[in-house]
């Protein structure tokens, strides 16, 4: 629901996939280190919902942030993919719960999460 939201924000201001994912990644900026989660949200948000390469690129500096977190550069990127993937999976496991155990089809979102 999140990520439509933001989706359909996003599309109301007309903005192109690079000013979207330039915004995302100034919000991260702002917030600084102290809120790296919340970057990490973001980057799962825009890279669900930007879907050109040009888009996917402008990302780039939110995910450079959250890997200078990490002591170990080896690791950075790998903990971050990881830290992306629990999060397509937790969402996409409350849509279903949230769906009930009489569904016979697909919950509407898995394309989106991944």
């Amino acid at each position: 629901q999140s990520i439509t939201s933001l989706s359909y924000v996003f599309s109301l201001f007309q903005l192109s996939e690079e000013k979207a994912a330039q915004i995302l990644v100034s919000l991260c900026r702002e917030m600084g280190d102290e809120k790296i989660a919340s970057a990490g949200k973001l980057l799962f948000f825009g890279s669900r919902i930007l879907k050109s390469p040009e888009g996917k690129a402008a990302l780039v500096p939110i995910r450079d942030m959250i890997k200078a977190t990490y002591r170990e550069a080896a690791v950075a990127e790998e903990m971050v993919e990881t830290s992306q993937q629990a999060m397509a999976e937790a969402a996409y496991r409350t849509t279903v719960i949230a769906g009930g155990k009489t569904q016979q089809t697909l919950t509407v979102g898995w394309e989106v999460l991944g």
